[in-house]
């Protein structure tokens, strides 16, 4: 994620057009394509070659960083201990 976060950021620099938000790897889609390629990273000599398969296919999947976006959980309540459609 680290190494992605860095081409991310090459890229945005190299931008003609200035981007009004940040971006950054999308953490669930890292993780989806790491765990497509675990085996191949263990058996293969060529661990280098895959490594920067991932760090590219993880970079190209950016998501915005939106400010003020976040959800608030505060409000939403404590879970009932029983099932509604208990009885």
């Amino acid at each position: 994620g680290i190494a992605a976060t860095e081409q991310i950021e090459k890229k945005s620099r190299s931008r003609k057009k200035k981007r009004k938000l940040t971006y950054k790897y999308n953490w669930k889609n890292a993780f989806l394509q790491l765990r497509k390629r675990i085996v191949e990273l263990f058996s293969r000599e060529s661990v280098e070659k895959i490594l920067e398969i991932l760090v590219n296919k993880i970079a190209r999947k950016q998501v915005a960083v939106k400010k003020g976006r976040k959800f608030s959980r505060k409000g939403l309540g404590k879970s009932a201990r029983t099932n509604q459609y208990y009885k």
